[in-house]
């Protein structure tokens, strides 16, 4: 493992010893030049061999120091192209914020690298205050892989209600609950 970025407060917590692991075998904050004015952690994920590991289920996990419930932190797809971009995919970091980032979706424990942030002063161009970037390397570790789980997408609403449409389900609806009450005082009537 090699923690460049040590000196910028950034840590690797690594993930329990097990047969297999996502380990951060690499950190490092970006030069001004590779950076050019962004604010992200580009995350490459690799196979044992050095390959780029191309398992459509992994996602990047993240999340920052004193994420409210309310805020949303979704994970990261790893579907950047092999040439042109910095990583496989990428997380913002948004000022001020003390990020955590960590691969999940194949069942096996992952290492986090905790505590990137963009709050440094100015370097130069590329990076300037607010607009740092990290590079960070998950290489899966030799072993037996548990069968990831299946990923459940939450239904997404496909239409949409009109306040008329929702007045007139309303009145079927108490029209419905009128005709109950009528017969329940015919049932007490007897």
């Amino acid at each position: 493992m090699t923690n460049l970025a040590a000196a910028y407060g950034v840590t690797i917590q690594p993930a329990p010893e097990t047969v297999a692991a996502w380990r951060a075998t690499s950190v490092r904050r970006l030069t001004g030049a590779q950076n050019q004015g962004k604010h992200n952690v580009f995350i490459k994920v690799l196979a044992p061999n050095g390959d780029r590991d191309r398992n459509g289920n992994l996602r990047i996990m993240w999340t920052w120091e004193g994420k409210r419930p309310d805020e949303l932190a979704p994970p990261a797809l790893l579907d950047k192209p092999d040439r042109g971009e910095l990583g496989h995919g990428n997380v913002p970091i948004n000022k001020n914020q003390v990020l955590s980032v960590w691969i999940q979706g194949d069942g096996i424990a992952s290492d986090r690298v905790v505590g990137m942030r963009t709050n440094f002063p100015d370097e130069g161009p590329g990076n300037t205050w607010g607009h740092y970037s990290y590079e960070v390397i998950f290489q899966r570790s030799q072993g037996v892989v548990v069968e990831p789980p299946v990923v459940v997408e939450p239904e997404k609403p496909t239409d949409t209600v009109t306040k008329a449409e929702f007045l007139i389900v309303a009145n079927a609806l108490q029209k419905q609950v009128d005709e109950l009450f009528a017969t329940i005082k015919r049932w007490d009537g007897d």
